[in-house]
């Protein structure tokens, strides 16, 4: 059995559709509003990295992630920040033979999406903007999550005591499946504990807290996947995944190889935890 049945899969039959279609408004170069928002925002996701920069000119860029980003005019009035896209970038990736990733060339084209708009929102003195996204699920059901863009010049979102506790972030269930988290985030003091359950990782370790990112460096791997007699899978307790007969991996089996170090997005607002999680937005829920 394969071990990258992402958390895409457990997602089902998830369509994201972020922020609504607005009509073609004005650009305002001159609106005072626009100041607030003005500088550059980091969204540090998993396995990426979304940068999104505001300009005073009112133009923008925005690298959704490292191969792909768009450009154009932006404003910001009550709350929510109207994106027109003018360029888009594209670029491939390849990994050589040592296994390094590199990009091509950026590739420039006529921006494909339309003007749109999504509300924002300001937390942590203005370093933290809050990017609202809308998720439709099937049945028309729908359920509001948020990014944290964390800016480059932050000075109010590092403090590690603002994380301190449990968080899961818990997938609601179907007929089929029970609840249970999708991944867990355990900070005691500097002590980091960090499970992705349908992955069957765990990272143990030393963990800093900078500018809305968990780093820890060099943790100790455990998986869930290992031979037991009757073949080569997953002993995960979904339910309870802390519980998990967790065991260090087996070097010469690839798919139990962990990764050397983690940097997670993750902002806490209310006793919410917002963040990351591969290319998934993530609502965390404190136990």
């Amino acid at each position: 059995m394969k071990k990258n049945f992402s958390l895409a899969l457990v997602a089902l039959a998830l369509m994201f559709v972020g922020c609504e279609d607005e009509p073609e408004p004005t650009p305002n170069p001159g609106n005072d509003d626009a100041v607030s928002v003005v500088g550059t925002w980091v969204n540090q996701k998993d396995y990426d990295v979304a940068v999104l920069t505001l300009n005073a000119d009112s133009t923008y860029e925005w690298l959704t992630d490292r191969r792909y980003k768009t450009g154009g005019t932006y404003s910001y009035a009550n709350n929510t920040l109207t994106i027109r896209p003018t360029i888009t970038w594209a670029r491939e990736g390849m990994v050589d033979e040592n296994g390094n990733l590199h990009y091509t060339e950026w590739r420039a084209s006529p921006a494909a999406q339309d003007t749109f708009s999504c509300e924002v929102r300001m937390i942590y003195s203005g370093d933290v903007l809050m990017y609202q996204h809308v998720r439709l699920y099937e049945g028309d059901t729908s359920r509001i999550d948020w990014s944290p863009y964390v800016n480059t010049n932050a000075t109010h979102v590092s403090n590690i005591n603002d994380i301190q506790g449990k968080w899961y972030w818990m997938f609601e269930g179907t007929p089929s499946t029970p609840p249970h988290p999708l991944a867990i985030i355990n900070i005691d003091g500097t002590d980091g504990d960090i499970i992705y359950t349908h992955r069957g990782e765990r990272y143990i370790g030393t963990v800093r807290y900078e500018k809305g990112v968990i780093y820890m460096d060099d943790p100790t791997f455990y998986t869930t996947w290992y031979e037991d007699g009757n073949g080569f899978f997953s002993h995960t307790n979904l339910e309870d995944p802390e519980s998990s007969p967790w065991q260090l991996p087996d070097p010469d089996i690839p798919y139990s190889i962990g990764r050397d170090k983690l940097a997670i997005g993750f902002v806490v607002d209310e006793n919410v935890g917002y963040g990351g999680i591969e290319d998934q937005v993530a609502t965390f829920t404190m136990q």
